[in-house]
């Protein structure tokens, strides 16, 4: 069986102290039935229990002569309180297989899902005593330490705790609305909208289903999120009509330049079936009658910015409607007109 170690193994070239203590883990983990390597955390069952093995072995000090005897407990700490999840893990004098560590030991540990407080608190840990049978400095007390590694003092050990990943939301719905329209939700603890402030609101129906109102005259990209607290998953939803805050450019909203190709385009998402384009200032290359057109912009004489004009008459899922955008053309190339030429 493989065992996931989250200690770093230590080579004792004399006689070390962590902490004024003679007798040090070495390593630590758990098997990998439970280990989530993506998440790098301990998995626990949603419900009922979790049972599993920890193993772990122990350093002494290198050509050390005096018997061992240690006890070791793996506990589980979190807000909801600590407790013991094994039993108690012997080793002495006989485990040594080097001259400065045990052999690795293994021992049952059980979780229970009302456990865990499943709050980002719990946490894996494993606390361990030795008893010093005439130990040199600072050891030289007779009789059982402290519990290394109990609740309030240094943890050689920590993982993180959580409930196995539950199954993915689901959303099931159109990805747009004029008006209103209706939302399947399932494996979801949260909905939520965002990116909706004066477009559309959020309506819990209860069982699964959530409605979705567009405000008013409202109009936009939004986003519906269905959340577990393990995973999340969104749909975009383009609401109404676009506006004319809806023609994007491929400028990203820098100066256009004189005589150079862009392109203009209200989103796919909004559904629209009939385009119009029309444009002053520059030249439709090619597009008409798409979500997309290629614009070569005219050159600009002028020692400041000229405006580019650019329409689009559409007809969409929700109506028909005229929307304009303005840009501007940076100064460069051709010649101003003579005031008296015909044009």
């Amino acid at each position: 069986m493989k065992f996931i170690s989250i200690l770093t193994f230590f080579v004792f070239l004399c006689i070390s102290y962590v902490n004024g203590q003679l007798i040090t883990v070495a390593s630590y983990g758990v098997d990998n039935s439970v280990w989530n390597s993506t998440g790098k955390f301990v998995q626990i069952k949603r419900t009922g229990t979790t049972t599993f093995q920890t193993g772990m072995f122990f350093f002494q000090p290198v050509n050390f002569t005096r018997p061992i005897k240690i006890e070791a407990v793996v506990y589980l700490e979190s807000s909801l309180g600590i407790t013991d999840i094994s039993d108690t893990l012997k080793f002495t004098s006989s485990d040594i297989i080097s001259g400065d560590a045990t052999n690795t030991k293994f021992i049952n540990c059980s979780i229970q899902s009302n456990q865990l407080a499943d709050n980002g608190t719990d946490r894996l840990k494993l606390k361990y005593r030795y008893y010093k049978d005439q130990y040199p400095f600072p050891d030289y007390n007779d009789g059982w330490t402290e519990m290394y590694g109990a609740p309030g003092s240094n943890n050689y050990s920590i993982l993180h705790v959580r409930f196995e990943p539950g199954p993915l939301p689901t959303i099931n719905g159109p990805t747009s609305i004029c008006s209103e329209e209706i939302y399947t939700v399932a494996n979801a603890t949260t909905v939520t909208l965002e990116g909706a402030n004066n477009t559309a609101t959020l309506t819990d129906l209860g069982g699964g289903q959530y409605k979705v109102s567009k405000i008013g005259n409202g109009s936009g990209k939004i986003v519906l999120v269905a959340d577990n607290g393990q995973n999340n998953v969104s749909q975009t939803i383009y609401v109404g009509n676009p506006s004319s805050g809806d023609i994007k450019d491929s400028a990203n909203g820098i100066t256009l330049q004189p005589s150079t190709i862009y392109q203009f385009y209200v989103d796919s998402g909004f559904n629209l079936n009939s385009f119009n384009w029309s444009v002053i200032g520059g030249t439709i290359i090619s597009g008409q009658n798409s979500n997309v057109i290629t614009v070569r912009t005219d050159q600009n004489p002028h020692t400041a910015d000229n405006n580019l004009s650019i329409t689009l008459n559409y007809v969409g899922e929700c109506g028909s409607k005229i929307i304009n955008a303005n840009r501007w053309v940076a100064p460069g190339g051709g010649d101003i007109p003579d005031p008296g030429e015909i044009l």
